[in-house]
């Protein structure tokens, strides 16, 4: 194994779970119930897998609070599946990079970034914007003007914060997201349309995930806001002046109009 491993002692301490079994058994990486192996956990929630679970080669397992499986080391929980999720973020932690800023970065006059961020190939970062510490901003994103971005943030490649907007803590955005483009807003007048002003923003709140392609119009005259640990799946349309609450789940290709609270 090439990287250190964790106890199941360990584990089982993270999510609150009890021991059946060795708790000095070595985990390494987290597994499918049926595809996991020597120095992997699984999990099972269903009944229906019990006699599945049984046959598990996986070094451990995450299973319901007194089920009946035959498992020589087995940690047992309330909930397996959150548990699993728990344990996977130890196993697999986010990957992280040193800070660096990459030569051939484009800032700003007057932008404030923190010492401890990453900066890579062909990054834009717009006049007065301030990014904080630990985010890491990846090749080819573009940050406008006047954008404030927190601290631990994940800013994948391709994507475009424009002029104004507010991104939380612990954001992620991913590759091709753009947050803050003009909203779709339209007078009709006698020779054809004019367009609304989009002179809004957008804010994003803490712990924010927004899948590949996602985009976030900004407000109109006012703001478009994700509340805080809400999840967008990919290419989800979020339209200006919408008001999206907090921890709300988003399947993909959803489109939102404008104007819409959730």
């Amino acid at each position: 194994m090439n990287t250190p491993g964790n106890t199941v002692s360990d584990l089982a301490a993270r999510v609150g779970g009890s021991i059946v079994g060795d708790g000095d058994t070595q985990v390494y990486r987290v597994a499918s119930l049926a595809a996991a192996g020597e120095g992997e956990i699984a999990y099972v929630e269903d009944e229906k897998l019990f006699d599945a679970a049984a046959k598990s080669q996986a070094s451990c397992l995450i299973v319901p609070a007194g089920a009946n499986i035959n498992a020589a080391c087995r940690i047992e929980v309330k909930n397996p599946k959150l548990a699993f999720a728990l344990i996977a973020e130890v196993l697999h932690p986010r990957k992280k990079r040193a800070p660096e800023t990459h030569p051939t970065v484009v800032i700003g006059v007057n932008a404030d970034i923190a010492f401890e961020v990453f900066i890579g190939a062909f990054v834009c970062i717009g006049e007065n914007s301030i990014i904080g510490d630990r985010t890491q901003i990846r090749a080819g994103a573009k940050v406008g003007d006047n954008v404030s971005i927190g601290s631990d943030c994940v800013i994948h490649p391709n994507v475009f914060l424009e002029d104004g907007v507010s991104i939380g803590d612990r954001v992620i955005l991913h590759a091709g997201v753009v947050v803050g483009a003009d909203g779709f807003g339209y007078v009709r007048g006698d020779l054809g349309y004019h367009k609304f002003p989009q002179i809004g923003t957008v804010v994003i709140e803490d712990d924010v995930e927004l899948g590949a392609n996602t985009c976030v119009d900004r407000g109109a005259l006012r703001r478009t806001r994700i509340g805080r640990g809400t999840k967008l799946d990919n290419m989800v349309h979020v339209g200006h002046n919408c008001d999206i609450g907090e921890r709300v789940v988003i399947a993909a290709q959803t489109g939102i109009s404008g104007s819409v609270t959730i």
